[in-house]
């Protein structure tokens, strides 16, 4: 299924100026279409990061319902990144954040820093 067709099919068909604007009014109308691997790929490659084989399977047999809720839940913020190792960051100690923290010109932060935001994620 290419890209065109599957957002047609999730989105409904070309509508009337006059049917776009009730749908507008009313709302979406709920998807009916099939809910399989190729529907809940799309769906999860578009809105998630990193969908593989097992999340694809999941959705499908979660059903599009409890999948588009799974999507939509609010999820706690994490933590920031720390400063695990790094003693020689004049401006944050080790074990505190340095998200908000002004940048050095005289020491080069940026290795450091991408290898503590790597493992944050």
């Amino acid at each position: 299924m290419d890209r065109r067709s599957t957002i047609a099919t999730l989105l409904g068909r070309k509508k009337t100026t006059k049917q776009k604007a009730a749908t507008a009014v009313a709302g979406l109308e709920p998807y009916t279409g099939p809910w399989e691997q190729a529907q809940a790929a799309h769906l999860l490659r578009r809105t998630t990061y990193c969908a593989n084989y097992e999340n694809i399977n999941e959705a499908v047999s979660n059903g599009l319902d409890v999948t588009l809720s799974q999507i939509l839940a609010d999820k706690p913020m994490p933590e920031p990144p720390l400063n695990h190792f790094f003693e020689s960051d004049p401006n944050v100690p080790v074990g505190q954040t340095w998200i908000d923290a002004p940048y050095s010109t005289v020491i080069n932060l940026v290795n450091y820093r991408y290898r503590s935001m790597v493992g944050w994620t």
